[in-house]
């Protein structure tokens, strides 16, 4: 005689199977919806605490700076003496809304 308590649990084991094969199929299908981030780039970032403070400093390679416009001299070299506003704006855009520090269950945005 067949037991209906197992037949339904198999049956539910299998449909459980199947679910998580097909979501695995779907899943390695999908393109990444990031976009692309040049293999050349490396951040350096260091932290120390200075009393009630932490200083942090990352350090960036201008090509990861996408869709920001540096000054530029004739040869196509970063114009050193007008860059400021420019590097202070790819800070913001770029690194410090994106970065998060935790102390406990505190959190801290830095500013650029």
């Amino acid at each position: 005689m067949l037991d209906a308590g197992k037949i339904l649990v198999n049956t539910r084991m299998r449909s459980v199977r199947a679910a998580a094969v097909a979501a695995l199929i779907l899943a390695s299908g999908l393109p990444a919806l990031a976009h692309d981030i040049p293999s050349d780039v490396t951040v350096n970032a260091f932290v120390k605490p200075e009393g009630e403070r932490l200083r942090l400093l990352i350090r960036v390679p201008l090509k990861a700076m996408r869709e920001v416009d540096f000054p530029r001299r004739e040869a196509g070299f970063v114009d050193l003496a007008r860059v400021d506003a420019a590097l202070h704006n790819a800070a913001t855009l770029w690194l410090s809304g994106n970065i998060e520090l935790y102390e406990g269950e505190r959190v801290f945005h830095p500013r650029a």
